[in-house]
């Protein structure tokens, strides 16, 4: 208790609260993702754009599970279902596709048929799992 009125004194609690956190969103990062754990440590210092998304979710008082959620979203889209990245897995859906072998004209109608179906029965399937199920389905 001494050392916290001593912080508050010197106005390093917030520092140390925010440190504190810090720390709980990269250990609840390395548990969930270890490739978006290693590049947001290795990218920290080096770009604003997650100091800013952690800061901001501190003062928003969020818990470090949230923060870790919205890092994961941040580092890669497509894998964690944000909207922006539909277009692109669509894209890269048929290109699979045609690389197992279908033309383009049918893995287009095979995609354009059964994405939207895909996405929501598995929403964290990989871009190649999901033409997997399509080029079943079909």
């Amino acid at each position: 208790m001494i050392k916290l009125k001593g912080l508050i004194k010197e106005g390093q609690l917030t520092e140390v609260m925010f440190d504190t956190y810090l720390e709980g969103v990269l250990k609840t990062l390395e548990k969930l993702d270890k490739h978006v754990y290693q590049t947001v440590v290795s990218m920290y210092n080096k770009t604003s754009k997650f100091k800013d998304y952690i800061t901001k979710a501190f003062n928003a008082h969020n818990n470090p599970h949230q923060t870790a959620q919205g890092l994961m979203n941040l580092v890669r889209p497509s894998r964690y279902g944000m909207a922006e990245a539909g277009a692109n897995d669509k894209d890269q859906i048929i290109q699979q596709l045609i690389k197992w072998g279908n033309n383009k004209q049918d893995a287009i109608k095979m995609v354009n048929s059964n994405y939207d179906y895909i996405n929501r029965v598995y929403p964290n399937a990989t871009i190649s799992k999901k033409a997997e199920i399509i080029k079943t389905i079909h």
